[in-house]
């Protein structure tokens, strides 16, 4: 599904779906399929964060928030895959696609945020109400012809899209302004409305001549072109006539752009003995131009050149043994909200705004993959490793006023507040493994897998005008022992453990380590013909988070269930999750200006009826 308007939100959710599927053939050469799904979902959120913004030097500010948020979205999804087959040269695929959704959130949220070195301490106090609604419609169209010698084609993919989004929503704000004795107070009483649109049509011509029995030259040309508008403007309400009709000129903006791409590229296909090599080199001009028209006019126009080759190859060395390795480069434009110089002043506290000079970023990507097994002796090995580095990354620039000050357009900005705008940065870099080695555990008759992984991430950012490198360093390592001592019996336990390391060019002393980890036991039993007892115990432990946001934790689900009819294939159950109560969700955040530790509503104990059916 879709969520073009909101994506995966957090909390309890409550979800009501019905769906539909076709598939049909007609005239014996066209295939028909068809869905339709409706998605109906309620979330309610309580969550409390704390964040450690780093300042100017090695000071930082701290951030609290608490909140209370509620929504409800609807979701419409109508899909359809058309195929048909003209003759044994040629065939077409359409794929038309339509969706609907519409959400309503509201959300009450207290903040507060303190710069201990300028004993600057700031409150606010938000409550949000929100309504969007739009439409997206595509479809891509496939038209492929073999011609009469082997290995030589040529095809054509044309897609096209269409984004439709409006929306208003009401913010009421109060906030305190305090620095040492001295204090301020503001109010916010304001409406946006917003309206997007967005338009793309992406075109891909391909040619392939075959230079050998196995192997043939690859050529294509690939346009593109994307429109995006956005019209957003803020009103403050009018005590005397009750009516939101005064226009914040400074808040508001009215935006668009356009992308253009013209990319030729040549490539070598091969394929021998178990052997897939393919190479691409294509150059790429790509065009990014934006107008603003409201408050005041500016324009964007650049070109921007690129060489973006890519290499994918594949060895089958034997029958359970493979290598893989992928490189591939690409570029990606700003959005059209990260261009618009508008600020958003949802949270008083910590204010936003788009930079007009952004430029596209270009990335490359190298991926390795390896596998080994023997199922005779039920043992297997997989080892990753990949690299990625973004040239011209998206970062935050992040400036703390340590002083009441206005920001072009005269918005103003108090003290304590933060701003943070997108900048393209170098510097950027992924890296990630990870090994997983399984083999028999004769001692008590099961499999043992032992996993490890390793992650590095440099993110470049802004802060108070300084470049600051923010490094993470996590280790991961975790075995299972599994077994299936009789039809009647099996286990699980299994233990994985995390070590995180975060560093800061800028800021030592907010360097920080943080371990958790997750510990289990799973018993399945089956007694007194057909009884099952299932019995799931997980403990989970932070520590070295933020005061108060640490845990240690265990989760107890038991579930008793009747297995019935013939050859026991239905079953009964009825389950409790969560039998202790002591559900929590914690999770821990790390940018390039600023540590976050979030604790998250979830489901805590609860009982389940449920019933099974074995097909086979």
């Amino acid at each position: 599904m879709s969520n073009f308007l909101v994506g995966q939100q957090s909390g309890i959710a409550t979800t009501n779906s019905v769906g539909l599927n076709y598939n049909d053939t007609w005239m014996k050469n066209f295939e028909a399929n068809g869905s339709y799904f409706f998605n109906m979902t309620r979330a309610q959120n309580d969550q409390r964060l704390n964040r450690q913004y780093f300042a100017a030097g090695d000071s930082n500010s701290l951030y609290d928030e608490n909140s209370d948020a509620a929504s409800r979205n609807y979701n419409n999804r109508f899909e359809m895959r058309l195929v048909y087959t003209a003759d044994s040269s040629n065939s077409f695929i359409d794929l038309p696609r339509l969706y609907f959704q519409s959400n309503n959130a509201a959300s009450l949220v207290g903040a507060t945020s303190t710069i201990p070195a300028s004993l600057i301490t700031n409150q606010a106090g938000n409550d949000n109400a929100a309504h969007t609604a739009g439409y997206n419609v595509s479809n891509h169209l496939i038209l492929r012809h073999k011609f009469d010698l082997p290995g030589r084609t040529i095809s054509l993919d044309i897609g096209t899209g269409y984004n439709h989004k409006t929306g208003s929503s009401t913010l009421q704000s109060t906030a305190d302004y305090m620095q040492g004795t001295l204090s301020q107070s503001d109010t916010l009483d304001q409406q946006a409305t917003l309206l997007t649109n967005s338009s793309s049509l992406s075109t891909r011509l391909v040619y392939t001549e075959p230079l050998a029995v196995s192997s043939l030259l690859q050529l294509s040309y690939s346009p593109g072109w994307t429109r995006n508008t956005s019209d957003n403007r803020k009103y403050r309400l009018d005590p005397v006539t009750g009516q939101y009709a005064a226009l914040e000129e400074n808040l508001s903006n009215t935006y668009e752009d356009w992308y253009t791409t013209h990319r030729g590229g040549i490539g070598y296909r091969y394929r021998d003995k178990g052997v897939n090599l393919m190479t691409d080199i294509s150059y790429q001009i790509a065009s990014l131009k934006g107008n603003q028209q409201f408050p005041a006019s500016s324009s964007v126009d650049r070109v921007f050149y690129n060489i973006l080759p890519s290499v994918t190859f594949n060895d089958v060395i034997s029958e359970h043994t493979n290598l893989r390795i992928f490189y591939r480069t690409s570029t990606s434009p700003p959005s059209v909200t990260q261009l618009q110089s508008v600020v958003d002043n949802t949270n008083p506290l910590l204010l936003t705004a788009g930079n007009p000079n952004l430029r596209q970023s270009y990335s490359h990507n190298f991926v390795t993959r390896y596998s080994d097994a023997t199922p005779d002796k039920s043992r297997s090995f997989l080892a990753f490793f990949g690299v990625s580095y973004t040239g011209g990354y998206v970062a935050n620039s992040t400036i703390t006023a340590l002083h009441d000050t206005l920001l072009a357009g005269g918005v103003p900005m108090t003290q304590g507040t933060q701003l943070t705008s997108p900048v393209n940065l170098d510097g950027d870099w992924s890296v990630r493994s990870f090994l997983t080695y399984s083999l028999p555990f004769g001692l008590i008759a099961s499999n043992l897998n032992l996993t490890s992984g390793f992650t590095y991430t440099r993110t470049p950012g802004l802060i108070q005008g300084d470049l600051s490198i923010a490094n993470s360093y996590a280790l991961s390592a975790g075995a299972v022992v599994s077994s299936n001592i009789s039809p009647d019996v099996d286990f699980t336990l299994s233990y994985t453990g995390n070590y995180t390391i975060s560093r800061y060019s800028q800021q030592p002393l907010s360097n920080s380590n943080y371990f958790y980890h997750t510990a289990g036991v799973r018993i399945n039993l089956i007694f007194l013909e057909g009884i099952v007892l299932r019995n799931d115990v997980t403990n989970t432990l932070y520590t070295g988070l933020a005061g108060g946001y640490n845990q240690d934790i265990v989760i107890w689900n038991v579930g008793l269930g009747k297995k019935f009819l013939a050859d026991q294939r239905g079953e009964v159950r009825i389950t409790a999750n969560d039998l202790l109560g002591q559900n929590k969700s914690v999770s821990r955040t790390i940018t390039d200006s600023y540590v976050e530790d979030t604790q998250t509503q979830v489901l805590t104990r609860y009982f389940m009826l449920t019933f099974t059916y074995t097909l086979r």
